[in-house]
């Protein structure tokens, strides 16, 4: 992949962001971190007005990017949302094996597999070779997915780092990536492409943030449930400013 210039300062992140760059997060919560912590420097600086800067999760990016194509003419496909590829994995589920249990559950792990196909330019003969029931029925169902697609002249999402990357269209005055640990290769493509048309991409380095980390076993839920309130509270007493997440698997 062409050379990213790292970078620690954030500062220099609001700098280029004043002068039209653009962000592109991992995630939706990063995106709006980073606003908030921008919306805070503003602040600070005294200023109560300013333009938005522009910061996207990647999937939004990446569909903004689409679409502002698609209206200039540049790309032919209809973008599903993703309501509709579910709905349409759904459908090639069901038309393919009509005696499965629960179809949905796997239509979502058909498609969870169809994108990391797609994120890892993996080849159809890759997926059929492995001759597994599982995987000849997942490669059925793949093969109905993409004729459907094919008939209704729509794409999924994740075909869209591969698109833009052989459409090249994207226009920016310069690039920042945010919390991407590792890209896959159909990412590494696109930003290459956009490094090779003169377009600066850099990765911003956020630093890990220094905790020591504890433990805690609650008798019951509810206990649980107390002690957590307790300790979000206390954090909120001292520093009505923290910022608190509460993380549960269920």
């Amino acid at each position: 992949m062409a050379a990213r210039e790292p970078s620690t300062d954030i500062q220099q992140l609001f700098r280029a962001l004043d002068n039209g760059a653009t962000l592109v997060t991992v995630n939706n919560r990063l995106a709006r971190d980073l606003l908030e912590r921008y919306e805070q420097s503003r602040l600070a600086a005294g200023e109560s007005v300013w333009q938005t800067p522009d910061i996207l999760p990647l999937a939004s990016w990446l569909r903004r990017e689409y679409q502002r194509l698609h209206e200039q003419g540049h790309m032919r496909h209809r973008l599903l949302g993703p309501h509709q590829e579910q709905l349409l994995w759904e459908q090639v589920v069901r038309r393919q094996q009509p005696s499965l249990l629960q179809p949905r559950a796997a239509a979502r792990a058909a498609a969870s597999a169809w994108n990391l196909m797609q994120q890892w330019q993996l080849p159809a003969d890759l997926i059929r070779n492995w001759g597994s029931p599982e995987c000849r029925a997942f490669d059925r169902w793949r093969h109905a997915y993409e004729q459907r697609c094919d008939e209704l002249g729509a794409i999924g999402s994740a075909c869209l780092p591969t698109l833009l990357t052989r459409h090249p269209g994207i226009t920016a005055d310069a690039l920042w990536l945010a919390g991407f640990d590792e890209l896959a290769p159909d990412l590494r493509g696109l930003f290459d492409a956009l490094a090779q048309q003169g377009i600066t991409v850099r990765q911003l380095d956020i630093p890990e943030p220094r905790c020591t980390p504890g433990h805690f076993t609650a008798v019951d839920t509810e206990e649980e449930y107390r002690v957590i309130a307790r300790w979000a509270l206390g954090r909120l007493r001292r520093n009505p400013q923290a910022r608190i997440a509460i993380v549960c698997p269920d």
